[in-house]
Protein backbone atom coordinates (compact mmCIF):
# COMPACT_ATOMS: atom_id res chain seq x y z
CA UNK A 1 0.00 0.00 0.00
CA UNK A 2 2.53 2.35 0.97
CA UNK A 3 4.24 1.70 -2.25
CA UNK A 4 1.33 2.53 -4.62
CA UNK A 5 0.78 5.49 -2.42
CA UNK A 6 4.21 6.70 -3.15
CA UNK A 7 3.67 5.87 -7.09
CA UNK A 8 0.64 7.80 -7.42
CA UNK A 9 2.51 10.45 -5.50
CA UNK A 10 5.20 10.91 -7.90
CA UNK A 11 2.62 10.68 -10.98
CA UNK A 12 0.74 13.85 -9.08
CA UNK A 13 3.64 15.79 -8.95
CA UNK A 14 4.75 14.62 -12.57
CA UNK A 15 0.99 16.18 -13.72
CA UNK A 16 1.71 19.01 -11.93
CA UNK A 17 5.28 20.15 -13.38
CA UNK A 18 4.40 19.53 -16.51
CA UNK A 19 1.14 21.74 -16.39
CA UNK A 20 3.75 24.28 -14.98
CA UNK A 21 6.17 24.30 -17.62
CA UNK A 22 2.99 24.55 -20.55
CA UNK A 23 1.85 27.30 -18.13
CA UNK A 24 5.03 29.72 -17.53
CA UNK A 25 6.17 29.33 -21.73
CA UNK A 26 2.13 30.08 -22.79
CA UNK A 27 2.73 33.27 -19.92
CA UNK A 28 6.22 34.77 -21.99
CA UNK A 29 4.78 34.07 -25.30
CA UNK A 30 1.78 36.21 -24.36
CA UNK A 31 3.70 38.81 -22.57
CA UNK A 32 6.87 39.26 -25.24
CA UNK A 33 5.51 38.44 -28.06
CA UNK A 34 1.68 37.82 -28.58
CA UNK A 35 0.36 42.01 -28.04
CA UNK A 36 -3.17 41.36 -27.84
CA UNK A 37 -5.27 44.53 -27.70
CA UNK A 38 -8.52 44.54 -26.27
CA UNK A 39 -11.18 45.85 -27.92
CA UNK A 40 -14.33 44.74 -28.95
CA UNK A 41 -15.59 42.21 -31.39
CA UNK A 42 -15.21 42.87 -35.03
CA UNK A 43 -17.32 41.08 -37.30
CA UNK A 44 -14.83 42.31 -40.42
CA UNK A 45 -15.01 44.86 -43.37
CA UNK A 46 -18.83 43.71 -44.19
CA UNK A 47 -20.81 45.37 -40.76
CA UNK A 48 -24.43 45.59 -41.04
CA UNK A 49 -24.37 49.38 -41.23
CA UNK A 50 -22.67 49.55 -44.39
CA UNK A 51 -24.29 47.02 -45.96
CA UNK A 52 -27.73 48.63 -45.27
CA UNK A 53 -26.63 52.10 -46.84
CA UNK A 54 -25.89 50.12 -49.43
CA UNK A 55 -22.12 50.63 -49.38
CA UNK A 56 -20.82 47.53 -51.31
CA UNK A 57 -23.08 48.11 -54.19
CA UNK A 58 -19.85 49.19 -56.12
CA UNK A 59 -17.51 47.16 -58.12
CA UNK A 60 -14.39 47.64 -59.29
CA UNK A 61 -12.82 45.86 -62.18
CA UNK A 62 -9.38 45.44 -64.01
CA UNK A 63 -8.33 44.34 -67.28
CA UNK A 64 -5.02 42.31 -67.94
CA UNK A 65 -4.16 42.20 -71.62
CA UNK A 66 -2.75 39.07 -72.84
CA UNK A 67 -1.07 38.40 -76.48
CA UNK A 68 -0.76 35.31 -78.42
CA UNK A 69 1.29 34.36 -80.91
CA UNK A 70 0.99 31.34 -83.28
CA UNK A 71 2.99 30.14 -86.15
CA UNK A 72 2.16 31.91 -89.68
CA UNK A 73 -0.81 33.95 -87.94
CA UNK A 74 -0.92 37.73 -86.56
CA UNK A 75 -0.38 37.98 -82.83
CA UNK A 76 -3.98 38.42 -80.99
CA UNK A 77 -4.81 39.86 -77.99
CA UNK A 78 -6.94 39.10 -75.18
CA UNK A 79 -8.57 41.32 -72.47
CA UNK A 80 -8.89 39.49 -69.12
CA UNK A 81 -11.54 41.21 -66.73
CA UNK A 82 -10.67 40.57 -63.44
CA UNK A 83 -11.85 41.46 -59.58
CA UNK A 84 -9.73 41.71 -56.81
CA UNK A 85 -10.33 42.60 -53.51
CA UNK A 86 -8.14 43.12 -50.34
CA UNK A 87 -10.25 42.69 -47.14
CA UNK A 88 -8.06 43.94 -43.87
CA UNK A 89 -8.73 44.71 -40.48
CA UNK A 90 -6.61 46.05 -37.71
CA UNK A 91 -6.52 47.19 -34.09
CA UNK A 92 -4.69 49.82 -32.43
CA UNK A 93 -4.00 51.64 -29.06
CA UNK A 94 -2.79 55.04 -31.18
CA UNK A 95 -6.47 55.23 -33.46
CA UNK A 96 -5.32 59.13 -34.82
CA UNK A 97 -2.15 58.60 -35.56
CA UNK A 98 -2.65 55.39 -37.37
CA UNK A 99 -5.53 57.36 -39.50
CA UNK A 100 -3.14 59.60 -40.44
CA UNK A 101 -0.77 57.28 -41.72
CA UNK A 102 -3.70 55.65 -43.71
CA UNK A 103 -4.72 59.14 -45.30
CA UNK A 104 -1.00 59.58 -46.29
CA UNK A 105 -0.61 56.01 -47.89
CA UNK A 106 -4.02 57.09 -49.89
CA UNK A 107 -2.53 60.14 -50.98
CA UNK A 108 1.02 58.29 -52.13
CA UNK A 109 -0.57 55.62 -54.12
CA UNK A 110 -3.20 57.79 -55.96
CA UNK A 111 -5.83 56.08 -54.38
CA UNK A 112 -9.58 56.86 -54.21
CA UNK A 113 -11.27 56.44 -51.06
CA UNK A 114 -15.05 54.75 -52.65
CA UNK A 115 -16.72 54.69 -49.27
CA UNK A 116 -15.72 56.04 -45.57
CA UNK A 117 -17.43 55.00 -42.35
CA UNK A 118 -16.46 56.23 -38.92
CA UNK A 119 -18.30 55.81 -35.52
CA UNK A 120 -17.70 55.45 -31.59
CA UNK A 121 -16.50 58.12 -29.04
CA UNK A 122 -12.95 58.19 -27.74
CA UNK A 123 -11.47 54.96 -26.66
CA UNK A 124 -14.03 53.17 -28.78
CA UNK A 125 -13.90 54.38 -31.83
CA UNK A 126 -13.74 52.49 -35.87
CA UNK A 127 -13.53 53.27 -39.40
CA UNK A 128 -14.18 51.15 -42.62
CA UNK A 129 -12.84 52.34 -45.45
CA UNK A 130 -13.21 51.40 -49.22
CA UNK A 131 -10.32 52.12 -51.05
CA UNK A 132 -10.35 52.22 -55.38
CA UNK A 133 -7.12 51.85 -56.35
CA UNK A 134 -4.87 51.66 -59.80
CA UNK A 135 -3.84 47.71 -60.36
CA UNK A 136 -0.18 48.95 -60.62
CA UNK A 137 -0.36 50.22 -57.24
CA UNK A 138 -2.40 47.42 -55.30
CA UNK A 139 0.53 45.49 -53.90
CA UNK A 140 2.47 48.54 -52.94
CA UNK A 141 -0.76 49.75 -51.35
CA UNK A 142 -1.82 46.61 -49.21
CA UNK A 143 1.55 46.62 -47.92
CA UNK A 144 1.12 49.96 -46.74
CA UNK A 145 -2.46 49.54 -44.99
CA UNK A 146 -0.89 46.36 -43.20
CA UNK A 147 1.36 48.22 -41.55
CA UNK A 148 -1.30 50.29 -39.40
CA UNK A 149 -2.27 48.92 -35.84
CA UNK A 150 -1.65 45.41 -35.25
CA UNK A 151 -3.26 43.56 -38.55
CA UNK A 152 -5.69 40.64 -36.94
CA UNK A 153 -7.22 39.12 -39.93
CA UNK A 154 -6.02 39.79 -44.18
CA UNK A 155 -7.28 37.98 -47.40
CA UNK A 156 -6.52 38.81 -51.23
CA UNK A 157 -8.99 37.34 -53.57
CA UNK A 158 -9.40 37.39 -57.29
CA UNK A 159 -12.12 36.17 -59.58
CA UNK A 160 -11.92 35.86 -63.38
CA UNK A 161 -15.14 38.32 -64.88
CA UNK A 162 -14.66 37.85 -68.62
CA UNK A 163 -17.29 35.65 -69.01
CA UNK A 164 -19.55 38.02 -67.26
CA UNK A 165 -18.61 41.11 -69.19
CA UNK A 166 -19.21 39.04 -72.53
CA UNK A 167 -22.38 38.07 -71.24
CA UNK A 168 -23.61 41.25 -70.83
CA UNK A 169 -22.04 42.52 -73.86
CA UNK A 170 -24.12 40.22 -75.68
CA UNK A 171 -27.65 41.11 -73.54
CA UNK A 172 -27.15 44.57 -74.79
CA UNK A 173 -26.86 43.52 -78.38
CA UNK A 174 -30.24 42.09 -78.06
CA UNK A 175 -31.28 45.36 -75.93
CA UNK A 176 -30.56 47.29 -79.16
CA UNK A 177 -32.40 44.82 -81.76
CA UNK A 178 -35.13 45.25 -79.62
CA UNK A 179 -35.31 48.40 -79.59
CA UNK A 180 -34.88 48.71 -83.55
CA UNK A 181 -37.70 46.23 -84.12
CA UNK A 182 -40.44 48.71 -81.83
CA UNK A 183 -38.68 51.58 -83.41
CA UNK A 184 -39.72 50.31 -86.69
CA UNK A 185 -43.39 49.12 -85.78
CA UNK A 186 -43.83 52.58 -84.26
CA UNK A 187 -43.34 53.90 -88.12
CA UNK A 188 -46.41 51.97 -89.14
CA UNK A 189 -48.68 53.63 -87.33
CA UNK A 190 -52.07 52.28 -85.12
CA UNK A 191 -54.38 53.66 -82.97
CA UNK A 192 -53.42 55.39 -80.37
CA UNK A 193 -53.70 53.08 -77.36
CA UNK A 194 -51.36 50.94 -79.57
CA UNK A 195 -49.07 53.37 -80.07
CA UNK A 196 -49.04 54.21 -76.46
CA UNK A 197 -48.02 50.89 -75.43
CA UNK A 198 -45.07 50.42 -78.10
CA UNK A 199 -43.86 53.78 -76.93
CA UNK A 200 -43.77 52.58 -73.27
CA UNK A 201 -42.28 48.93 -74.26
CA UNK A 202 -39.49 51.31 -76.05
CA UNK A 203 -38.81 53.10 -73.02
CA UNK A 204 -38.40 49.81 -70.86
CA UNK A 205 -35.60 48.64 -73.44
CA UNK A 206 -33.93 51.86 -73.50
CA UNK A 207 -33.70 51.38 -69.52
CA UNK A 208 -32.58 48.32 -69.50
CA UNK A 209 -29.69 49.38 -72.16
CA UNK A 210 -28.71 52.08 -69.84
CA UNK A 211 -28.48 49.67 -67.20
CA UNK A 212 -26.00 47.45 -69.08
CA UNK A 213 -24.06 50.81 -70.34
CA UNK A 214 -23.28 51.70 -66.77
CA UNK A 215 -22.50 48.05 -65.86
CA UNK A 216 -19.72 47.76 -68.71
CA UNK A 217 -18.61 51.26 -67.92
CA UNK A 218 -17.53 49.24 -64.52
CA UNK A 219 -15.02 47.18 -66.87
CA UNK A 220 -13.59 49.98 -69.01
CA UNK A 221 -10.17 50.40 -68.95
CA UNK A 222 -10.22 54.14 -68.05
CA UNK A 223 -12.35 52.71 -64.84
CA UNK A 224 -10.02 50.18 -64.38
CA UNK A 225 -9.24 49.89 -60.59
CA UNK A 226 -9.02 47.47 -57.80
CA UNK A 227 -10.61 47.65 -53.95
CA UNK A 228 -9.08 47.52 -50.63
CA UNK A 229 -11.50 47.39 -47.78
CA UNK A 230 -9.69 48.46 -44.93
CA UNK A 231 -11.34 48.46 -41.19
CA UNK A 232 -9.70 50.00 -38.09
CA UNK A 233 -10.81 49.09 -34.54
CA UNK A 234 -9.19 51.53 -31.24
CA UNK A 235 -8.75 49.33 -28.35
CA UNK A 236 -6.38 49.54 -25.21
CA UNK A 237 -3.43 47.37 -24.40
CA UNK A 238 -3.73 44.44 -22.05
CA UNK A 239 -2.35 44.68 -18.59
CA UNK A 240 0.39 41.83 -17.72
CA UNK A 241 -2.70 40.61 -15.26
CA UNK A 242 -4.74 40.05 -17.67
CA UNK A 243 -2.64 38.49 -20.00
CA UNK A 244 -1.40 35.75 -17.41
CA UNK A 245 -5.20 34.88 -17.47
CA UNK A 246 -5.16 34.91 -20.92
CA UNK A 247 -2.48 32.13 -20.57
CA UNK A 248 -3.98 30.27 -17.42
CA UNK A 249 -7.27 29.82 -19.56
CA UNK A 250 -5.44 28.81 -22.71
CA UNK A 251 -3.12 25.95 -20.65
CA UNK A 252 -6.26 24.60 -18.69
CA UNK A 253 -7.67 24.11 -22.16
CA UNK A 254 -5.22 22.79 -23.64
CA UNK A 255 -3.53 20.43 -20.92
CA UNK A 256 -7.68 18.89 -20.10
CA UNK A 257 -7.70 18.18 -24.12
CA UNK A 258 -4.10 16.54 -23.91
CA UNK A 259 -4.68 14.51 -20.92
CA UNK A 260 -8.67 13.31 -21.73
CA UNK A 261 -7.15 12.23 -26.04
CA UNK A 262 -4.35 9.90 -23.70
CA UNK A 263 -6.71 8.70 -21.50
CA UNK A 264 -9.51 8.02 -24.32
CA UNK A 265 -6.56 6.52 -26.57
CA UNK A 266 -5.34 3.86 -24.23
CA UNK A 267 -8.95 3.13 -22.59
CA UNK A 268 -9.73 2.02 -26.36
CA UNK A 269 -6.43 0.39 -26.22
CA UNK A 270 -7.76 -1.38 -23.42
CA UNK A 271 -10.91 -2.39 -24.25
CA UNK A 272 -9.17 -3.77 -27.80
CA UNK A 273 -7.40 -6.06 -26.22
CA UNK A 274 -9.89 -7.28 -24.07
CA UNK A 275 -12.30 -7.47 -27.06
CA UNK A 276 -8.88 -9.23 -29.14
CA UNK A 277 -8.79 -12.05 -26.21
CA UNK A 278 -12.56 -12.64 -26.05
CA UNK A 279 -12.69 -13.56 -29.89
CA UNK A 280 -9.91 -16.11 -30.00
CA UNK A 281 -11.43 -17.70 -26.74
CA UNK A 282 -14.69 -18.04 -28.71
CA UNK A 283 -13.27 -19.10 -32.13
CA UNK A 284 -9.97 -20.49 -31.40
CA UNK A 285 -10.52 -22.62 -28.77
CA UNK A 286 -8.28 -22.63 -25.55
CA UNK A 287 -5.22 -24.19 -27.18
CA UNK A 288 -2.46 -24.03 -24.88
CA UNK A 289 0.68 -22.13 -24.89
CA UNK A 290 4.40 -22.96 -25.56
CA UNK A 291 5.06 -22.32 -22.17
CA UNK A 292 2.08 -24.52 -20.78
CA UNK A 293 3.25 -27.32 -22.58
CA UNK A 294 6.97 -26.58 -21.42
CA UNK A 295 5.87 -26.65 -17.84
CA UNK A 296 3.40 -29.51 -18.32
CA UNK A 297 6.43 -31.43 -19.78
CA UNK A 298 8.67 -30.81 -16.86
CA UNK A 299 5.88 -31.80 -14.49
CA UNK A 300 5.65 -35.42 -16.28
CA UNK A 301 9.53 -35.71 -16.21
CA UNK A 302 9.15 -34.69 -12.77
CA UNK A 303 6.99 -37.03 -12.20
CA UNK A 304 9.07 -40.43 -14.34
CA UNK A 305 12.17 -39.50 -12.24
CA UNK A 306 9.90 -39.84 -8.76
CA UNK A 307 8.49 -42.84 -9.56
CA UNK A 308 11.98 -44.28 -10.61
CA UNK A 309 13.58 -43.22 -7.39
CA UNK A 310 10.92 -45.02 -5.61
CA UNK A 311 11.07 -48.17 -7.43
CA UNK A 312 14.95 -48.20 -7.27
CA UNK A 313 14.82 -47.86 -3.91
CA UNK A 314 12.49 -50.64 -3.20
CA UNK A 315 14.18 -53.34 -5.16
CA UNK A 316 17.46 -52.12 -3.25
CA UNK A 317 15.46 -52.87 0.00
CA UNK A 318 14.01 -56.43 -0.94
CA UNK A 319 17.38 -57.32 -2.19
CA UNK A 320 18.73 -56.64 1.27
CA UNK A 321 16.56 -58.77 2.66
CA UNK A 322 16.72 -61.89 1.02
CA UNK A 323 17.73 -65.64 2.61
CA UNK A 324 20.36 -66.44 5.36
CA UNK A 325 21.46 -68.59 8.46
CA UNK A 326 22.97 -67.42 11.59
CA UNK A 327 24.91 -70.13 13.28
CA UNK A 328 23.84 -73.21 11.32
CA UNK A 329 20.25 -72.68 11.00
CA UNK A 330 17.82 -71.21 8.30
CA UNK A 331 16.19 -68.11 8.67
CA UNK A 332 14.50 -64.71 6.56
CA UNK A 333 14.33 -61.55 6.95
CA UNK A 334 11.45 -58.94 5.52
CA UNK A 335 12.61 -55.30 5.43
CA UNK A 336 10.44 -52.11 5.24
CA UNK A 337 7.24 -53.98 4.46
CA UNK A 338 3.81 -52.33 4.87
CA UNK A 339 0.52 -53.84 5.65
CA UNK A 340 -2.65 -52.80 6.34
CA UNK A 341 -2.94 -49.00 6.32
CA UNK A 342 -0.63 -46.63 7.79
CA UNK A 343 2.48 -49.16 8.49
CA UNK A 344 5.92 -47.80 8.47
CA UNK A 345 8.84 -49.06 9.25
CA UNK A 346 7.55 -52.83 10.46
CA UNK A 347 10.04 -55.86 10.29
CA UNK A 348 9.55 -59.01 11.28
CA UNK A 349 11.86 -62.07 11.34
CA UNK A 350 13.09 -65.60 13.27
CA UNK A 351 16.35 -67.11 13.60
CA UNK A 352 17.14 -70.91 13.37
CA UNK A 353 19.73 -72.00 16.35
CA UNK A 354 20.99 -74.81 17.77
CA UNK A 355 18.53 -75.02 20.69
CA UNK A 356 15.41 -74.55 18.41
CA UNK A 357 13.30 -71.68 16.88
CA UNK A 358 12.98 -68.35 18.60
CA UNK A 359 10.65 -65.84 17.03
CA UNK A 360 10.60 -62.20 17.26
CA UNK A 361 9.01 -58.98 16.24
CA UNK A 362 11.94 -56.59 16.24
CA UNK A 363 11.41 -52.76 15.63
CA UNK A 364 7.59 -52.84 14.65
CA UNK A 365 5.53 -49.69 14.78
CA UNK A 366 2.31 -48.92 13.18
CA UNK A 367 0.40 -45.20 12.68
CA UNK A 368 -2.98 -45.31 12.83
CA UNK A 369 -5.14 -42.64 11.80
CA UNK A 370 -8.64 -42.69 13.77
CA UNK A 371 -11.33 -39.59 13.68
CA UNK A 372 -8.50 -37.58 12.24
CA UNK A 373 -5.71 -37.71 15.31
CA UNK A 374 -2.55 -39.50 14.68
CA UNK A 375 -1.16 -42.13 17.54
CA UNK A 376 1.46 -44.58 17.27
CA UNK A 377 1.68 -48.32 18.43
CA UNK A 378 5.23 -49.76 19.15
CA UNK A 379 5.21 -53.51 19.45
CA UNK A 380 7.01 -55.25 22.12
CA UNK A 381 7.56 -59.23 22.22
CA UNK A 382 6.95 -60.29 25.94
CA UNK A 383 9.24 -62.80 26.70
CA UNK A 384 8.35 -66.83 28.41
CA UNK A 385 10.50 -68.66 30.50
CA UNK A 386 12.86 -68.10 32.88
CA UNK A 387 15.34 -68.52 30.23
CA UNK A 388 14.77 -65.90 28.86
CA UNK A 389 13.37 -67.81 25.84
CA UNK A 390 10.70 -66.08 23.36
CA UNK A 391 7.05 -67.79 22.45
CA UNK A 392 6.43 -67.37 18.92
CA UNK A 393 2.83 -68.10 19.16
CA UNK A 394 2.31 -65.47 21.99
CA UNK A 395 4.57 -63.00 19.92
CA UNK A 396 2.02 -63.56 17.13
CA UNK A 397 -1.18 -63.28 18.69
CA UNK A 398 0.20 -59.89 20.55
CA UNK A 399 1.08 -58.51 17.51
CA UNK A 400 -2.70 -59.52 16.11
CA UNK A 401 -4.54 -58.25 18.85
CA UNK A 402 -2.50 -54.81 19.04
CA UNK A 403 -3.32 -54.75 15.27
CA UNK A 404 -7.40 -55.69 15.13
CA UNK A 405 -8.09 -54.90 18.55
CA UNK A 406 -9.33 -57.92 21.49
CA UNK A 407 -12.11 -59.96 20.49
CA UNK A 408 -15.01 -59.65 21.86
CA UNK A 409 -18.09 -62.58 21.68
CA UNK A 410 -21.78 -61.29 20.58
CA UNK A 411 -24.72 -63.41 21.56
CA UNK A 412 -24.42 -66.12 18.99
CA UNK A 413 -21.30 -66.55 20.74
CA UNK A 414 -19.14 -65.52 17.82
CA UNK A 415 -15.91 -63.60 18.42
CA UNK A 416 -16.08 -60.01 16.68
CA UNK A 417 -12.92 -57.83 17.03
CA UNK A 418 -13.86 -55.15 18.43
Amino acid sequence: MKMNLKTLKRILIGLIVIFLAIFAVRAVYEITVYSEIDAPTTYGIYNSSMMESGAYQQRNFATLKMEYATDGAPVSVLDQKYERIANITSKTVNYDKDIENFDEAVSKHKAVIQTENRRGLAGNRRADFMIGVKPEYFDDMQKAVSEIGRITSSNITKTDKTYEYRQMLAEKDTLERRRESYTELRRLGGTIPELLQLEERIIEVESQIQMQQIGLGEFSDDNALCTINFTIQEGSEISVPLKLWNALKWTVSFYLATVGIICLTTLAAVVLAACWNYIKRAFGGNKPSGSSKKADAKINQNADSENTREKTERDANESAGGDGSVSGGGGYGDTDSSEGYGDTDSREGYADTGDGETYGAADAGETRADGGAEYSINYDVPESGASGEKNPAAAVKNLIDKVTGPDTADDDGKKTPV
